[in-house]
């Protein structure tokens, strides 16, 4: 200023001690008036009173450090970044949402290329439309891939939160894992579809069944048919039980003779643990229900020394089921068929895809199920039993052995359990 090279200067902000006590800040200007000779003829010094401004700034700057220790603990996934791209303040959840540490994620760019691989450069120029634009909220669905290698469904809220005191504009970004809420939603979706495919395909043979019992047998229709009907449900109370997975074939057989309890052994039922899929047990309880029914009226069940097997079991990829009648009163076939005979015979055969042979024999009725594997039994039976077989085969050099296992395959069919109608299992000796 004395050289003559400037006529102002700017003094930094300071803090002075008022008469009273109080500390208050002020910015001092200097500036200098000259002669005409250019020398200074005196100073002029302004002190300008700027503490209301800087107990402003120091608020702000406390706010914005609640702010972030906010983000920092927020439940959500939650991200603060600027207009230059830098990350700010990321929350623990994220971190641990997507198992980046805070070290890698400095810039945007770290995260988009992290996270999105091939797609980080469409993510990228998204998120910097944000910060050229400051639209409302901006909400995205978008799939990240996590650093063990996980991908998650996360949906975003993005928008420009202010300028900070330093002039810098922020941004905000709040994310959700969604991932298991989207296949919630998925399944529940798929539930009610099916729920409705399933209460048509009921409402089809509750339908079939009256018809066919009014047309057939309509002298006792109101009977018959609420029997029939008691048959259904029962199926249905299994299949629910089990969440539309299937039945069990001896939970099948036990369901559908429950009221021949008080017979006790005079009903005998073995087979191995097979998991039928719905359609097949509709159409297997069904038959089994027209079976019980025959034989108390006319066959095994309706004097006091006849005695019923019913039989299962896997050969190769078929299944088999078997009824037996033996000491009843001598059997014939029915002068008409009636509805009974249909359930018995064409329904259980279309269902599965198999062969029903009936055998009106004298020592009493015998009823034959043959079918594959693959129709009547649950996909993740099959593939089970699959798995067993070709594990069985399988020596120590993982060579086939078609003669070692042969007392393997006599111990699984030794093993089979056996039903009494009561609901006790027992093991044959």
């Amino acid at each position: 200023m004395r050289q003559g090279k400037i006529d102002h200067l700017d003094v930094t902000d300071k803090r002075f001690l008022h008469k009273d006590g109080t500390i208050v800040w002020g910015r001092v200007t200097g500036s200098c008036v000259r002669k005409s000779d250019g020398s200074i003829d005196y100073f002029v010094a302004v002190v300008e009173d700027i503490t209301a401004r800087k107990h402003a700034e120091e608020e702000l700057r406390k706010s914005e450090e609640r702010f972030r220790s906010s983000v920092l603990l927020s439940p959500l996934p939650t991200l603060l970044y600027d207009d230059r791209e830098q990350i700010l303040a990321l929350s623990r959840s994220w971190l641990e949402g997507s198992s980046y540490s805070g070290e890698e994620l400095r810039r945007i760019e770290d995260w988009t290329a992290r996270a999105y691989g091939e797609r980080s450069g469409e993510v990228l120029e998204y998120i910097r439309r944000i910060i050229s634009t400051e639209p409302q909220a901006q909400l995205a669905e978008m799939t990240i891939r996590t650093k063990d290698g996980r991908e998650r469904l996360w949906t975003f809220a993005c928008s420009a939160l202010g300028t900070q005191s330093d002039g810098r504009r922020l941004f905000l970004c709040v994310a959700q894992d969604v991932t298991e809420q989207k296949a919630h939603e998925e399944q529940v979706h798929f539930l009610m579809h099916e729920v409705n495919h399933r209460a048509k395909n009921m409402l089809t043979l509750v339908q079939a069944v009256a018809r066919q019992t009014a047309a057939r047998e309509p002298e006792d229709f109101i009977g018959r048919f609420n029997e029939r009907i008691r048959a259904l449900a029962a199926n249905q109370d299994l299949l629910v039980r089990n969440e539309w997975q299937g039945v069990y074939v001896d939970e099948l057989v036990r369901a559908q003779l429950a009221h021949f309890a008080d017979v006790g052994s005079r009903i005998a039922a073995d087979g191995p643990k097979l998991h039928l899929n719905a359609a097949a047990a509709q159409a297997i309880g069904l038959a089994l229900h027209e079976l019980a029914t025959n034989a108390s009226k006319y066959g095994a069940l309706s004097v006091a020394v006849g005695r019923v097997d019913v039989r299962w079991r896997l050969e190769g990829d078929t299944f088999m089921m078997s009824w037996t009648e033996r000491n009843g009163p001598p059997v014939s076939p029915p002068e008409r068929r009636g509805f009974g005979s249909t359930v018995v015979d064409s329904m259980a055969k279309l269902s599965v895809g198999g062969e029903v042979q009936l055998d009106y024999a004298p020592s009493g009725l015998m009823w034959r199920l043959k079918c594959p594997a693959a129709n009547a039994l649950e996909p993740w039976e099959r593939e089970s039993i699959t798995g067993e077989r070709r594990k069985s085969e399988l020596t120590g050099d993982g060579r086939k052995s078609f003669g070692a296992d042969k007392s393997k395959a006599s111990s699984r069919s030794s093993a089979y359990q056996s039903y009494s109608t009561s609901g006790q299992c027992r093991t044959p000796a």
